[in-house]
């Protein structure tokens, strides 16, 4: 039995960035949401005396560098800072433990914004969009904040007060992905008809990648068909590995379609795609 291993995946995501952010905790109506940005950053003079304040020795990875997440609320129109979390790490006893610095505790780090009456920090330093969500994972990409859940608010701040909201319900349909289109794709692609491909592999780049709203796949774009190891390429839409490529591609349904922000979203735009056959 032949089987082809087929990975797939966006030339943005190698080019760009390698890591996912971690983002703060923002409270909004007592409910808790993922904040997909980390607006202390926003005053780089602000998060070098927050960084100086913070346990020297703390747990950080590449997700969240510095170390921290800030806990955050929207009431009655501000956006306030109510504290923030760390784990401190202890050598001596070679163990982690979880700090919560309420906004009290961080008042003189964040003097020019604390609130005596409140006992709150307002954070009129941050100006800008920003988006909050929650719910199920809706699409997911190793870079940055790119992602989205079921459930997003977008937020425009300005000085700390929150001007203007929107809020959007994101979701998607059932179908193949870039993550799970191997497997249709190996039993589909016509193997047989190219016989001299034998121990060989392909790289193809796809673009303009077209799926309906019902899930098919109504035209695409091969940028280039490498056969690799060899000064082979093709671009011609009439070659025929080209043609045999677009047919297995569009012979697969149903194809995910993602509806982000009201809109109608390919996942499969710029990618790279790599067959080999293996016995």
């Amino acid at each position: 039995m032949r089987y082809i291993v087929i990975c797939l995946f966006t030339l943005t995501v190698l080019t760009v960035q390698a890591t996912s952010y971690a983002g703060d905790i923002i409270h909004i109506d007592g409910e808790e949401w993922n904040l997909l940005a980390n607006p202390i950053e926003e005053d780089s003079v602000l998060l070098a005396q927050v960084l100086n304040f913070l346990p020297e020795e703390r747990d950080h990875s590449m997700s969240n560098w510095y170390g921290y997440t800030a806990h955050w609320e929207m009431r009655e129109g501000w956006l306030y800072l109510t504290g923030i979390e760390t784990e401190p790490y202890d050598e001596v006893h070679q163990s982690h433990s979880s700090l919560f610095l309420d906004a009290d505790t961080l008042k003189h780090v964040f003097s020019p914004y604390y609130n005596v009456e409140q006992k709150a920090i307002c954070a009129c330093w941050i100006s800008g969009e920003f988006r909050a969500g929650k719910g199920k994972m809706i699409r997911y990409s190793h870079a940055g904040f790119d992602r989205n859940l079921e459930t997003e608010l977008f937020m425009d701040i300005k000085n700390g007060q929150i001007v203007c909201t929107q809020l959007y319900h994101n979701y998607k349909t059932e179908g193949v992905t870039p993550l799970t289109v191997s497997n249709e794709l190996s039993k589909r692609f016509p193997w047989s008809r190219f016989p001299e491909l034998r121990g060989k592999e392909l790289a193809v780049e796809v673009q303009n990648v077209c799926i309906d709203e019902d899930g098919h796949l109504s035209d695409v774009t091969i940028y280039a068909l490498h056969i690799t190891h060899t000064n082979q390429s093709f671009k011609d839409p009439n070659h025929p590995l080209v043609k045999a490529f677009i047919e297995t591609m569009k012979s697969v349904y149903p194809w995910q379609v993602l509806y982000i922000y009201g809109k109608r979203t390919v996942e499969f735009n710029d990618s790279l795609i790599k067959l080999s056959e293996v016995k």
